[in-house]
């Protein structure tokens, strides 16, 4: 329940704490459209905005998909039922709803900063300040109604007995006789069909042959440019390596040899000039 909450909050989706920061992200580029000549980087934001939330909602339906359904695939993946681990979730779950229900308990002090590094005597910004402020007691009724309406609908599902003794049955494998672990989906598999839709920027490398088949989600970013980079930073690391790593005495050439440069620059100066 904590990690489902936590999702639905990272993804940015009422009543918790992660609308309440897209809604005013969203503000701000609204106001940010009154300004001639930002429109086109407004409209790039909001887009911005939402392609990330849809990608967010992706992302954690697949965690949440490949770490609590399904079956384990071995003893190593069983669960470890210890509270120790549980407990420090709780009152994040808590601060997501409290500040989902109650907005103004973490944007008016973030205001006050805002504020007081961009200067409070611009009409400008007390303006925004003000309408921002202004609308925090309407979100937080929606959110609130918006909490209320999950509550019921979960207490009358309980009543109902729609939580009790559910139907067990085995998922259908296309017919195969002896369904095991391995055929259920990963979460590479949920993420495929998403990956997909991004053509060959993202789509998964797929390794198939006559008696298996796995995808792997390859990052662009990260082996394509962020590696190779860090590569070629760690090797001229290492050639510049010997630098720091020499005696007492070649430290102190180096030291003669950098006054030497300096003096030369210095005289080099005093006879140029008239």
């Amino acid at each position: 329940v904590a990690f489902g909450v936590g999702s639905v909050a990272i993804v940015g989706l009422p009543p918790l704490n992660g609308f309440v920061s897209e809604w005013i992200a969203v503000q701000g580029l609204l106001r940010g459209a009154q300004s001639p000549g930002f429109l086109a980087l407004v409209v790039l934001g909001i887009a911005g905005l939402g392609l990330i939330g849809a990608l967010a909602l992706v992302c954690f339906s697949r965690v949440a998909g490949g770490v609590f359904l399904g079956q384990p695939r071995g003893r190593k993946f069983l669960v470890r039922d210890d509270w120790g681990l549980v407990a420090p979730m709780i009152p994040l779950l808590a601060l997501c709803l409290v500040v989902g229900s109650y907005p103004a308990i973490a944007v008016r002090p973030a205001s006050a900063v805002v504020q007081t590094i961009l200067g409070a005597t611009g009409p400008q910004t007390g303006d925004a300040a003000a309408i921002l402020q202004g609308a925090l007691p309407a979100l937080g009724a929606v959110a609130a109604l918006l909490a209320g309406m999950v509550t019921l609908i979960w207490y009358l599902r309980r009543r109902t007995g729609r939580f009790h003794d559910p139907a067990v049955s085995l998922t259908w494998g296309c017919a195969y006789a002896q369904p095991g672990t391995r055929m259920q989906y990963t979460a590479s598999s949920f993420s495929a069909p998403v990956l997909r839709a991004f053509g060959s920027i993202a789509a998964p490398v797929v390794e198939l042959d006559a008696t298996s088949l796995a995808t792997d989600p390859e990052d662009r970013v990260l082996d394509g440019l962020v590696l190779p980079l860090w590569e070629r930073a760690r090797a001229v690391a290492g050639a510049l390596r010997p630098l720091q790593e020499g005696r007492v005495t070649r430290y102190l050439q180096y030291m003669v040899l950098t006054v030497l440069i300096l003096l030369g620059a210095l005289f080099a100066a005093i006879v140029r000039q008239p």
